[in-house]
């Protein structure tokens, strides 16, 4: 009797355990939409465009944008039914989690679920506030959950999965609204074409799912190239933030680029980053016999830590300062400095560097040793791409959210990737904990850079 008790309190635990994590995400949900509201920025301007709907569209492709299924929604629920958005939001930051869950945790680990949810609590969302809460995070975190939503079916097919084919229904719809955002149709088109060849190579057929998929994305970048607002919006914005945008070179510009990407992966301390790099320490120190490997990893997590209070990465800081005084910011960019140029063979050393050890953690897997660097490349061309845009400074850290969620999604593949038993996984959960608690509470206190 007293064995049968226990059995059932076991199970009872587990199933306890099991949902630790999604109560825990929808807590901090509910906490960060309590506080929040989209009353201000970008958020007033659609809050007012209560006109003939097509009318406001059709003026905003030929001045302004080509993302007319996000405006869309943005102004139905901004300026129609705003009380939605709250909702929305916080069924957004789910729908992430459970995206994550069926494309990385398909063994249905609890301890991955739960790293998957404190990964999600660590993001840091006040960058979803640069141009009001609502306005941002339609065009950005919705996007990337929906983006993440309509990746299942993708993984599925690359896998060869089986899975409920009615999904599409939910799936393709997702997709499309996804790459009416500029930088993830980019990133979408580069998965695809990579994905497609890899299928063709190994079924020495074409997938014609994900074939679809890539057509409509190139039908979506032939979209968002052709739209004339696009252009108009280049040209306003290269007279009101950075009228000599157009006398840099292009190495000028991946250099500025480079440097501002790596400006909040290195030169601001980044928790999700120190997180990846913790994963991949850990993991080479467990299982690689490569000494140099180690020692490398280790310097390089450090870095990640101690570069921060160095001030090598000055020049968004030295932009914010100058703006609203001039905007002809080659006067005042210090471009030809050594400190700039270090900055740049630093963020140079850090690419390449990770790129190669992830390509060497997963050498004994060809599907991995290419998709996870390539992660890691297209979450950081994400952010670069941006350089190639006189709003490279005023955009803020909000273009930056696809970089940092391929962050998150290294970590979990390579904590899915190790053999861990039950007391490092609860290392690694309380290590994780940790962090957290730094980055949320303890940063300003400690006047630590974020």
């Amino acid at each position: 009797m007293n064995k049968l008790i226990k059995k059932i309190k076991k199970i009872e635990t587990a199933k306890i355990i099991k949902y630790i994590p999604i109560i825990l995400l929808i807590t901090y949900s509910f906490i960060i939409h309590l506080k929040i509201s989209a009353t201000w920025g970008d958020d007033l301007f659609f809050a007012n465009q209560k006109g003939n709907l097509i009318e406001i569209l059709t003026n905003r492709y030929y001045n302004w944008t080509s993302r007319i299924l996000i405006e869309t929604v943005l102004i139905s629920i901004l300026a129609h039914a705003s009380f939605l958005w709250k909702i929305i939001d916080a069924l957004m930051l789910l729908l992430i989690s459970y995206s994550l869950n069926k494309v990385f945790n398909q063994k249905k680990s609890s301890f991955i679920n739960m790293m998957i949810v404190l990964l999600l609590i660590i993001y840091p969302y006040s960058q979803m506030n640069s141009a009001g809460w609502g306005a941002t995070t339609i065009n950005y975190l919705w996007p990337l959950a929906l983006a993440l939503f309509a990746l299942i079916p993708i993984m599925n097919e690359v896998r060869k999965n089986d899975y409920n084919k009615i999904g599409l229904l939910a799936y393709f719809p997702a997709f499309i609204f996804a790459i009416n955002q500029e930088q993830l149709s980019v990133l979408y088109l580069g998965f695809l074409i990579i994905f497609n060849f890899y299928v063709y190579v190994t079924n020495k057929k074409i997938n014609k799912l994900l074939f679809f998929y890539l057509i409509m994305n190139i039908i979506a970048i032939i979209f968002i190239l052709k739209c004339p607002g696009n252009m108009i919006r280049l040209r306003e914005e290269t007279l009101t933030w950075f009228k000599d945008y157009n006398q840099l070179t292009v190495i000028d510009k991946i250099g500025l680029s480079l440097n501002n990407t790596f400006e909040l992966v290195i030169g601001k301390t980044n928790y999700l980053f120190i997180l990846m790099y913790s994963s991949i320490t850990y993991y080479l120190l467990k299982n690689s016999k490569h000494k140099s490997l180690k020692i490398i990893s280790i310097l390089s997590l450090l870095g990640t830590v101690i570069i921060p209070h160095f001030d090598l990465f000055t020049m968004n800081d030295i932009y914010n300062k100058n703006i609203w005084i001039l905007n002809e910011m080659l006067k005042v960019l210090p471009i030809s400095q050594i400190e700039y140029l270090f900055s740049i063979v630093l963020s140079i050393l850090y690419l390449v560097n990770t790129i190669f050890i992830l390509s060497v953690i997963f050498k004994e897997n060809n599907y991995l040793r290419i998709f996870v660097p390539i992660i890691f490349l297209a979450g950081i061309l994400s952010r670069m791409i941006i350089g190639f845009s006189p709003t490279l400074y005023i955009s803020s850290t909000r273009t930056a959210i696809f970089m940092f969620f391929s962050f998150i999604m290294i970590t979990i593949i390579i904590l899915n990737r190790s053999k861990l038993n039950m007391l490092e996984k609860r290392g690694i959960i309380l290590y994780t904990i940790l962090i957290l608690l730094l980055a949320k509470f303890f940063t300003v206190t400690f006047n630590i850079r974020l």
